[in-house]
């Protein structure tokens, strides 16, 4: 397998594990409630249109909801972001060998083949993603938007099918927390948790 099929796979769970541990941290209070009804529409109307957007205005409503986001959403996206590239990564990269083993030709082909089929205009969710990307992502899944719900539930599925791949990846990565009601592997735990922990 070449070096591009395995690093979208790698990205394409850690980006998953990054959405919804986002969206599962910050939940749904009243103030992110608040939040997603100012901004739902250019969120679902820019960022997931049907019709490609133009960049910059694809930019300028990224900016506008980082603006309008709740800082424990922006806190959180830039800690995942660090804790991808320092942590994260160099784990999969350690593991390599053995995740080769998980990520074959037809999980990573298969993956990439529904990542292919949605557009967001945003960054392919099998690629690296800043924090601008992440929070675009993030953004859509608060809104609860369908064609997003849609490619999550294609790419678990078919991680699923590909024998339990998520969860095979996420034992060779200690600092990612298995959810075993949904499959879905998140970092953690975050400030908020650890010190809830020590209380």
């Amino acid at each position: 397998m070449d070096d591009k099929k395995f690093e979208q796979t790698a990205n394409t769970i850690l980006n998953l594990n990054n959405i919804v541990g986002a969206t599962g941290i910050i939940g749904m209070g009243d103030i992110m409630n608040a939040f997603i009804g100012g901004m739902g529409d250019l969120m679902n109307n820019v960022l997931a249109a049907a019709v490609p957007s133009k960049k910059e205005d694809v930019d300028d409503a990224i900016k506008k909801i980082t603006a309008s986001s709740p800082n424990e959403l922006k806190d959180e996206v830039r800690r995942e972001v660090e804790s991808t590239k320092k942590f994260l990564w160099p784990a999969v990269k350690k593991h390599k060998k053995e995740i080769l083993e998980i990520f074959t030709d037809k999980l990573c082909d298969d993956c990439n083949r529904i990542i292919d089929s949605y557009d967001f205009n945003l960054p392919k969710i099998n690629t690296s993603l800043d924090e601008a990307g992440l929070m675009g992502y993030i953004s859509l899944a608060l809104a609860e938007n369908d064609k997003l719900g849609k490619m999550f539930a294609e790419i678990i599925g078919c991680l699923d099918e590909n024998g339990n791949a998520m969860n095979r990846f996420a034992y060779y990565l200690p600092e990612l927390i298995t959810n075993l009601d949904t499959g879905i592997v998140r970092t953690g735990p975050s400030e908020a948790e650890k010190a809830a922990a020590n209380k």
